[in-house]
């Protein structure tokens, strides 16, 4: 379709010969720029006209018909026109000579023709652009999507708008800094290829649109409304304010997300009360943005919201962390209160610590470390093994004190190494996902050190194989859920060193199927290498039998079975809608 190949990064491969009034020496500036796209996709001819003050003037030519189809101008600001003079001071005026006169069949055909004082000079371009034209290439690319894009919005069909609406969405995203979408993950979601990535030269340019848009969001798709949402936030567009603060309250989860964005942007006490109110908001993602948000804004001064919002969102303890010394105590008092059927807020402030422990400004503050030991005891038995790793993080020293407070019995040593899982027994919830989690424990309890094989057990750190035997409530194994990894060959790095007395731990996200209620038995049960060649012997010795025979440097090739932990899952409770949270 043409409309997809608008974002025209154009290059110079032909210039034709100027047409001179004269060769005299000119100041900076200049009277007029003129551009014309033509291609073999597109139905019409596009013109832009940018005049020395920074007026453009944007039209579709129907040649053919000998008729204008849209006309649409625009001023850009000075900075803007400094750097299109810029860009035409590199190429000298358009003067200087092209290195590349290629000519691509079927490309895009943009003819330029510039006039300063009496002087005019022209140049036709093709493909991509050397150097030095590729900076004014883009410039007038940019001017051009930008005029198309808003031609879409205002003119086309109703998927036009949509796809123009989604595009400069993801120019928005680009510019926000967040995470983009991969080429397969952009054709799933909107049913094409990814557009070049060639920015508009002035979001402002569509900010019009996007309020008239707002004023009847009914009759607008959930994309444009997002869009429109995030872009006038991101403007801090005040008289769209009261628009974005009522759908904050939309029914779809993207929407009031989107919502919470253009509040951050906007800021202010009316903002503050909107972001309150979403922290109560059904859905985790929703919530996990409010806290960013209120972060950002407030600091220190939402520090009792984000304590009010830890039972149910787990950023919110990361966000507290940040804070520092002045959130401290707000921590320790939910560590403190922690009990045994109600542990949640104090769970995810150890969490923050332990997975987010290279994003924290400082280390744990000694009083958290103070308060959870003091209310061990109290933690459900399903959050003690994150108690247990967050103390062995901040007090290593008193490890062996820590590893006594929970009685879990070892599975039976094996050339010298024995493992077990933390805790023994889980009751887990079904709520938004279940997510099923145990503390990984090896130790050599062994006279030497052992060299062991990390590669497919949880040691290894991200994807693992399944060693787990998870038998589930159905009277059969719990389906494996994790893909395949794609494995190079073993190396001796894969080894590692257990030092006798030594107890390596790993915390780990079990990749089974947890969606039946009812009791899941889980344990570790690492087989015997069924062959020689793929004994941790030869993949360690190679070929050499010899000294896989002697073994001098202790290579573990034993069998390790771990104590059985049993996972409750509770049955799914009744979902609350969206109206039943109050603004």
């Amino acid at each position: 379709m043409a409309k997809l190949f608008l974002t025209l990064c154009v290059a110079f491969a032909v210039i034709v010969p100027a047409s001179h009034g004269g060769e005299k020496a000119l100041g900076p500036g200049f009277d007029e720029l003129a551009a014309q796209f033509r291609c073999n996709w597109f139905r019409d001819t596009r013109r832009v006209v940018v005049r020395g003050k920074g007026e453009i003037d944007f039209s579709l030519h129907d040649l053919a018909a000998g008729k204008i189809l849209y006309q649409a101008s625009t001023r850009m600001t000075q900075e803007q026109l400094g750097e299109l003079e810029r860009a035409l001071a590199a190429t000298d005026w358009l003067a200087k000579p092209l290195n590349d006169p290629r000519m691509i069949e079927d490309g895009v055909e943009l003819a330029i023709s510039l006039s300063r004082g009496d002087q005019t000079r022209q140049v036709k371009c093709y493909g991509d652009p050397p150097e030095p034209y590729r900076a004014l290439a883009a410039f007038i690319g940019r001017i051009h999507r930008q005029e198309e894009l808003l031609h879409r919005l205002t003119k086309g069909s109703p998927d036009e708008r949509l796809f123009a609406s989604r595009d400069i969405g993801e120019q928005l995203r680009r510019v926000e800094g967040e995470p983009l979408l991969t080429a397969e993950e952009f054709r799933i979601r909107h049913g094409r290829p990814v557009p070049q990535p060639l920015g508009v030269l002035d979001l402002r340019r569509f900010e019009g649109v996007f309020v008239e848009w707002l004023a009847q969001p009914e009759n607008r798709r959930k994309d444009e409304i997002v869009t429109a949402v995030k872009l006038l936030g991101y403007l801090r567009v005040e008289g769209a304010r009261p628009a974005i603060a009522a759908l904050a309250r939309h029914a779809d989860e993207e929407v009031r997300r989107a919502a919470v964005q253009a509040m951050l942007h906007l800021g202010g006490p009316p903002a503050i009360e909107v972001l309150s109110a979403l922290a109560k908001d059904p859905l985790r993602p929703v919530r996990d943005a409010v806290t960013e948000a209120l972060f950002k804004l407030e600091g220190p001064k939402c520090i009792p919201i984000l304590k009010a919002m830890l039972p149910t969102t787990p950023r919110a303890g990361f966000c507290l962390l940040r804070l520092g010394k002045e959130a401290v105590p707000a921590c320790v008092e939910a560590i403190e209160q922690a009990t045994d059927r109600a542990c949640a807020a104090a769970v995810n402030v150890i969490r923050a610590c332990l997975d987010h422990s290279d994003e924290l400004p400082d280390p744990p503050d000694p009083r958290l470390a103070k308060a959870v030991e003091k209310n061990l005891h109290s933690f459900g038995t399903p959050w003690c093994a994150y108690a247990v790793q967050f103390l062995r993080l901040v007090r290593p020293d008193q490890a062996a004190g820590v590893k006594g407070l929970i009685d879990v019995p070892w599975g039976d040593p094996s050339g010298g190494l024995q493992c077990r899982l933390l805790p023994g027994r889980q009751a887990v919830g079904v709520p938004e996902e279940t997510v099923v989690e145990v503390l990984y424990e090896l130790r050599n309890v062994g006279e030497q050190p052992v060299k062991f094989l990390k590669r497919g057990t949880p040691l290894e750190g991200g994807a693992f194989d399944s060693i787990f035997s998870v038998y589930g409530p159905q009277g059969r194994f719990a389906r494996f859920m994790q893909p395949k990894a794609e494995r190079t060959p073993y190396r001796r790095e894969d080894f590692i060193t257990v030092k006798p007395g030594e107890t390596l731990s790993q915390r780990v996200r079990l990749p089974h199927d947890f969606t039946a209620p009812g009791r899941y038995d889980v344990q570790i049960c690492q087989p015997k290498w069924l062959t020689p060649e793929s004994s941790p012997l030869r993949l360690y010795y190679g070929s050499d039998t010899e000294a896989a025979k002697l073994n001098p440097t202790n290579v573990w090739a034993g069998q390790l079975i771990s104590n059985l932990v049993i996972v409750n899952i509770a049955g799914p409770t009744p979902a609350r809608s969206h109206q039943e949270v109050k603004p």
